[in-house]
């Protein structure tokens, strides 16, 4: 992928998608504007909800698959 992107004068991105998700957009426009005051510290995770029951069949449960949270925004 890095040749082929050398080769054709193009970017390559990965993990980049909560760049330019819209709820991000959102959240810096609201900032740029000053609706919230000073910035001082940004916490965030990226996860998802425990799931019950159990599904061990799940590939965020599979670690031989390399599963995860990463494998719901993987293409």
């Amino acid at each position: 992928m890095v040749e082929a992107a050398r080769a054709n004068d193009r970017s390559l991105m990965e993990a980049f998608m909560y760049r330019f998700h819209p709820q991000t957009l959102w959240a810096l426009e609201q900032v740029y504007a000053g609706r919230i005051g000073t910035v001082k510290l940004v916490r965030a995770s990226f996860s998802f909800n425990v799931m019950l029951p159990p599904r061990p069949h799940n590939i965020r449960l599979q670690a031989d698959l390399a599963g995860g949270s990463v494998m719901d925004v993987s293409a």
